[in-house]
């Protein structure tokens, strides 16, 4: 396991982190956001979006949709576990299916709600609110592939 604690200034340099980030990920990946609300989780997605070569003004916060998938052939799947009651509700939108797509980063907020059903290689990005503008990222990697990544940022 590689910890790493990057501090933020703005809102951009959080997307940037993600979008820089995003390209050194293996696929399919999973990469489980936690933080409070505002922490600025989506706005991270948005960075891994742009890594990805998607429009970020696209991608909004998936709280009242459960799941949204942008791009071709699923390039980006963004989840929100806010509204579940219990890991088990990840399965019920295909969570294995996904799993299985060779190209997919699959990003997952509020991720703490769903930890025990994560596959035991990912990456935990949590989000703290230091002021308006400034956030603490701790990336933490779990599995090799997910150490190279970090290792190499």
């Amino acid at each position: 396991m590689l910890v790493k604690t990057i501090e933020t200034q703005t809102v951009e340099q959080t997307r940037r982190l993600a979008c820089d980030l995003v390209k050194k990920l293996p696929r399919p990946a999973v990469v489980a956001l936690s933080g409070q609300l505002g922490a600025g989780k989506t706005q991270f997605i948005k960075g891994l979006g742009e890594g990805l070569g998607l429009d970020p003004q696209k991608i909004c916060s998936a709280t009242f949709v459960l799941i949204a998938e942008y791009g071709e052939d699923r390039q980006l799947v963004h989840i929100d576990a806010y509204r579940f009651d219990k890991p088990e509700e990840l399965e019920n939108i295909g969570w294995y299916e996904l799993l299985d797509q060779p190209q997919t980063v699959i990003a997952i907020e509020w991720a703490d709600k769903v930890q025990d059903i994560l596959p035991p290689e990912h990456l935990n990005v949590q989000i703290e609110i230091l002021d308006d503008h400034r956030r603490q990222i701790t990336l933490t990697a779990r599995g090799q592939s997910y150490l190279s990544a970090l290792d190499s940022l």
